[in-house]
């Protein structure tokens, strides 16, 4: 409806205000005003041209450089302890050194207990990447809806919106060494 549609913007638009106001170290003011203007997350005011933060009622460029800073900053400091998570996860540093995958991303393969180039190797692309879909209410009674839940499972990877792409890449990419080894091994056998 037109009401919960309201609140989840308003949520939303607390909750980014909030995260700039903690991760930037601003007042409530600016970090509402950066969220107004249609930032949402760290990466786009740390990766956005300053004129475009500098171009905000009230901001100037040194407080652009200033707030791009301390974006970068605070994205440094995330990615430093999802490192840090992700080792503490066992994940080893040979799945880190895939194509795509982020930290970020490697803390949620571990929690979800991959951990090895052979446990990311074993999965379907969409096991990986795949959105949940939600039935529309009509679509289904609540009966089916409730003994088909599992079909509808999203795929580990899917709230980061990777493509399938992307998917087939990391897929392929921790099943090289596979190829790798059969080649070693067909070698051994030529000679």
């Amino acid at each position: 409806t037109e009401a919960e549609s309201s609140e989840k913007r308003q949520k939303e638009f607390v909750e980014r205000s909030e995260m700039f106001q903690q991760e930037l170290d601003v007042d409530e003011t600016l970090a509402q005003l950066l969220v107004a203007e249609g930032f949402s997350e760290l990466e786009e005011v740390a990766y956005v041209d300053p004129s475009e933060i500098a171009a905000i009622e009230g901001f100037d460029e040194g407080l652009a450089e200033e707030l791009q800073s301390r974006a970068q900053e605070a994205l440094d400091r995330r990615e430093e302890a999802n490192r840090t998570e992700r080792r503490e996860l066992g994940v080893e540093d040979a799945v880190a050194e895939l194509p795509i995958l982020t930290e970020a991303m490697l803390v949620v393969l571990g929690k979800a207990g991959i951990k090895t180039l052979d446990d990311l190797a074993d999965l379907a692309t969409d096991e990986l990447i795949q959105k949940a879909r939600e039935p529309r209410r009509n679509e289904r009674s609540d009966r089916e809806m409730r003994r088909n839940r599992t079909e509808d499972k999203a795929g580990i990877l899917a709230v980061f919106g990777l493509s399938e792409d992307q998917g087939n890449e990391i897929i392929m990419a921790a099943r090289a060494h596979w190829f790798e080894e059969e080649d070693a091994i067909a070698a051994d056998v030529s000679q």
